[in-house]
């Protein structure tokens, strides 16, 4: 008999396991998905088309509410097979396709069946759904950090498409070894904490995987900016694997804390490491830092999946309902972050909802075997993550800074729509190939992301100084620093400074000012964008006033971008006026760089940079060309 009874529990142990596994996997592979189905939505439906996006995103992350039905007509584990055999098929699709629209389809489709995957483990083996989501974040900023932030479906190689067949097959192996009951075991408990998965995805997105916001807050580089993520996560994701501090840490304890607690040892944890955690970076207030950390250091999740909770004794109703308005709300939070530029007041917000986790529900202690298990599954996952960042850390080397410039000086400037093509694809290795084609001294980039989420969450600065071998400047314009203009040059640069827009009437603005050495001088590179709408002609004017007393007396000067003006605008005059001339003039008079054949984009400089040559180098891998211009040194 005792035989049997271990028997029968190493059954349960390797089924537990097996359920762990998959929601991991099914994680990592939601996560790829969300970034691809964000970022295609805005450039295939357009970010004008407000209206369009949030049915569309509506659409999608109600997804959840299915899995009630799917679940009482089919029983939860044919919901939980057909939505795996979902998730696989379209994520593999998404692989494999390169149509945007296709695409932007199946990652649709991959976040719902995920949301589905999800609930239907709730339905059967909730306990293991806290510590498989956060392996699966875990997994996720492990492959980003390796592939230097470039997503598995975005720029696939040979070597991404083996890490997603063998994700995909660990998919499937587990879910066939999980063997979720049919009929789901006792199910008493809340289920109001599952609307705060929702904000904890939208703060993992926003921040916790965010290589680029950790290298400017911490003004440090990429390897050591890993080392920090994977370092903070891997510190207090155990809060949340853990789901509550029960026995298995506080062994003086022997019956769990009490709601009371619990609540003054988390806030005195809180104020403990927000305190360090504000001392680290720079930039954001304290408040925000406070709440962010909050975020992750509550055992948000583990109140959302473990099934302990007690919510004014009630009996669970209707999960999928509060988990479809924590994933509305999670498209909501993360479409109001970027309408404001990239507003730290959407992680303030984030942070503060989740806050409120704790206070509606007293968690009970968690067997002890469980929390065992669960540790160690995150001591290994933790390892690979740490071998991933210390090998990066070891083999790192930046571009280095090439010599003065001597006679001539090429410059290149281009809009790159966040790497995305002409067709919508997004495409950062051919925008590089048409860079080195034209074997530019300076390149002044603008629409440059260091990890937003609609513009494919990589950091395309740092990708394209490596790939070009060409160091860089970096001038942000949103409010997260993730967003902006850059300046690349092999000349050495220095005395950077930038200018953010008094007004916008869209996305916010900004102008980047760097001195590039040359064997005669400094020659000052000024890299601009100014607002884009149409009706937005006044406040082009002011900004352009602006970036005249930017570059103040200096000389001589190069100004260039997409100033979203025509030659003959009161912009171009202003900027003719003070004293700048335009190496376009003697282009015919239908020259055009934007994607509707209006010239919009310019290389400015003063008189005494002679004007050897300049060219449109016509290319469909933006939805602008390219403006070159060749000077002789004074």
């Amino acid at each position: 008999m005792l035989a049997m009874n271990d028997a029968i529990e190493q059954r349960a142990q390797r089924a537990e396991l097996a359920t762990v596994v998959l929601v991991a996997v099914a994680t990592l592979l939601l996560l790829q998905a969300t970034r691809v189905f964000v970022g295609y939505l805005v450039f295939v439906v357009d970010q004008s088309n407000r209206l369009e996006l949030g049915m569309i995103s509506g659409g999608v992350f109600a997804a959840p509410l299915l899995a009630a039905a799917g679940q009482r007509l089919f029983g939860v584990r044919r919901t939980l097979l057909a939505a795996t055999a979902l998730l696989a098929m379209s994520r593999l699709a998404v692989q494999f396709s390169e149509q945007p629209v296709v695409r932007l389809s199946l990652a649709a489709l991959a976040i719902a069946a995920w949301s589905w995957i999800f609930l239907s483990v709730f339905a059967s083996r909730r306990q293991q759904l806290a510590p498989a989501l956060l392996l699966g974040m875990l997994l996720d900023i492990t492959i980003r950090s390796a592939t230097i932030t470039v997503d598995l479906p975005w720029m696939p190689e040979t070597l991404d498409d083996l890490l997603t067949l063998v994700s995909i097959a660990a998919l499937v192996i587990s879910l066939l070894r999980a063997a979720p009951p049919e009929t789901p075991p006792d199910a008493s408990g809340a289920v109001v904490q599952l609307v705060f998965i929702g904000p904890c995805l939208v703060l993992y997105h926003l921040l916790f995987l965010n290589h680029g916001f950790a290298q400017l807050q911490f003004d440090t580089s990429f390897p050591i900016a890993t080392l920090i993520l994977v370092g903070l996560f891997i510190l207090t994701g155990p809060f949340v694997v853990t789901s509550h501090l029960h026995t298995a840490v506080m062994p003086f304890a022997p019956r769990g804390f009490s709601g009371a607690r619990a609540i003054i040892l988390r806030v005195a944890l809180l104020l403990i490491l927000s305190g360090i955690f504000a001392n680290m970076g720079s930039g954001w207030n304290a408040v925000t830092q406070a709440l962010v950390l909050a975020a992750l250091v509550n055992p948000v999740l583990g109140l959302a999946v473990a099934g302990d909770a007690r919510f004014l004794q009630q009996r669970p109703e209707h999960p999928a309902l509060w988990f479809t308005i924590g994933f509305i709300a999670q498209a909501a939070l993360l479409f109001m972050y970027y309408s404001a530029t990239g507003s730290t007041a959407v992680i303030v917000v984030a942070g503060a909802i989740l806050m409120v986790a704790p206070l509606i529900a007293e968690p009970r202690s968690i067997p002890l075997r469980q929390v065992k298990d669960s540790m160690q599954r995150w001591g290994v996952v933790a390892l690979v993550a740490l071998i991933v960042a210390v090998g990066q850390w070891w083999t790192w080397s930046e571009p280095e800074t090439g010599a003065p410039l001597q006679d001539t000086l090429t410059v290149m400037s281009w809009n790159l729509q966040s790497g995305f093509a002409r067709d919508n694809r997004w495409d950062l290795k051919a925008q590089a190939r048409a860079i080195a084609a034209e074997r530019p001294d300076v390149v002044v980039l603008q629409e440059v992301s260091r990890g937003w989420l609609v513009s494919s969450y990589t950091d395309e600065l740092l990708w394209l100084s490596r790939e070009l071998d060409m160091p860089y400047v970096w001038g942000p314009a949103s409010a997260d620093q993730l967003w902006g203009n850059a300046v690349l040059s092999r000349a050495p640069l220095h005395d950077v400074d930038v200018l953010h827009y008094s007004s916008t009437q869209n996305l916010k603005r900004s102008a980047l000012r760097v001195g590039v050495a040359t064997e005669t001088g400094t020659v000052w590179v000024i890299a601009t964008h100014l607002d884009n709408p149409s009706g937005a002609g006044a406040v082009r004017f002011a900004q352009v006033n602006e970036l005249v007393e930017f570059r103040g007396q200096r000389n001589p000067a190069i100004v260039a971008g997409d100033f979203n003006a025509v030659p003959d605008s009161d912009v171009m005059a202003a900027l003719l006026q003070s004293g700048l001339v335009d190496s376009g003039a003697g282009f015919p008079s239908d020259a055009g760089t934007s994607d509707d054949g209006r010239r919009i984009d310019y290389i400015l400089a003063t008189p005494d940079l002679t004007l050897l040559d300049a060219s449109i180098v016509e290319t469909s891998a933006s939805d602008h060309h390219a403006v070159i211009a060749v000077y002789a040194l004074p």
